[in-house]
């Protein structure tokens, strides 16, 4: 298969990792180990007869990560268990650059996708993958710089058609980056990369190019309030559809209309939240009782914490909890959660001339 190389940037980090310095037989379990802080990697269906061919070409390029990927067919595994544990929170952008249609699975639904799509990931939430041999170039975007420009959208596991629309644009727009990135400063790439951003989240704002779970999207400064408020008050028991209405002075209509881009309405939005807080108290307080999290989350009745959470995920708390503790030695919190950052820390900048 053909291998697309960015060419390297003397002004930032740089690692590569290829399998070809591997003895044969230790091939797949060094790529597993490659991905491990991030993502369970386990054999395809059916596994190459040569042996395992993979390469990374990683960039550290300010706070995001960019990585250009080769490898031979297999799954890919994102628990709640290791959500719980790890230190990821990133949104991923893979850009299928070849290979055949592979599969993803979010949400119990799944959707395919092929040569030319891009696939948005949230490393907060479970994912399933099932990948042929395939090219991918990837960036990893720190929550803290990506979120603020989602404002609510629900963009798990969605894929821009390729060639389509702004997908082909943003797609342009990254082919164009990839063919400067040697001349650039370690300055101009950060800005030039963060400058995509606002161009991907407009390209997931309910495009019609796009499939997957339901996004949102909109950038409404009354929704950025609202979702603020909620982040800030999701533990109180109080915080209802109710009190956010009086709270901001909107009738019910305003309020229901304003969490219109998100896809769901408050009441769910702020289920999900205490969820999610529930979820990883779960896992990294393993004294607590089930009760004390549940009350500590915002929930006022333990019996409607059990059901929602078995609704949300798919098993109990107690369930989580048990399969958390049995894969604990396994996978530890990062202390420096960016990925690759074990492979990228002892990689080296060369200046640029001149500098």
């Amino acid at each position: 298969m053909p291998l697309i190389v960015a060419p390297s940037c003397p002004a930032v980090r740089h690692r590569v990792l290829n399998l070809d310095e591997v003895r044969p037989d230790l091939r797949f379990s060094q790529w597993q180990e490659w991905m491990d802080d991030m993502i369970d990697v386990l054999p395809a269906r059916r596994m190459p007869v040569r042996p395992y061919q993979g390469r990374l070409e990683l960039h550290a390029v300010g706070e995001i990560t960019l990585s250009l990927c080769r490898s031979e067919a297999m799954r890919l595994k994102r628990s709640l268990a290791r959500i719980s544990r790890d230190g990821h929170r990133d949104y991923v952008f893979q850009f299928i650059l070849s290979g055949k249609p592979g599969m993803v699975r979010a949400y119990g639904q799944d959707t395919i996708v092929r040569r030319g799509d891009i696939l948005a990931i949230d490393f907060d939430e479970p994912i399933e993958m099932e990948r042929p041999a395939y090219e991918a170039l990837a960036l990893f975007v720190p929550r803290a710089l990506m979120a603020p420009l989602l404002v609510g959208a629900q963009i798990h596991a969605r894929v821009l058609r390729g060639g389509q629309g702004m997908a082909a644009l943003a797609t342009a727009w990254m082919g164009q980056y990839l063919r400067e990135l040697p001349r650039l400063t370690a300055a101009e790439a950060h800005r030039a990369l963060v400058a995509l951003l606002p161009l991907l989240s407009e390209c997931y704002a309910g495009s019609p190019a796009s499939s997957g779970p339901a996004p949102g999207a909109a950038h409404h400064g009354l929704l950025g309030q609202l979702l603020a408020f909620v982040d800030s008050h999701w533990d109180d028991p109080d915080i209802t559809p109710e009190t956010l209405r009086e709270r901001f002075g909107l009738s019910r209509r305003q309020l229901y209309a304003a969490f219109e881009p998100c896809k769901e309405g408050p009441a769910t939005l702020i289920r999900r939240r205490r969820l999610a807080a529930a979820r990883t108290e779960l896992v990294q307080q393993p004294n607590a009782s089930i009760a004390q999290v549940a009350y500590g989350c915002g929930f006022s009745s333990l019996s409607d914490f059990g059901r929602a959470f078995r609704r949300e995920y798919g098993l109990s708390p107690s369930a989580l909890r048990a399969s958390a503790q049995a894969g604990r030695m396994r996978v530890r919190p990062l202390a420096d959660p960016r990925p690759y950052a074990r492979y990228l820390a002892g990689a080296h900048a060369r200046p640029m001339p001149g500098a």
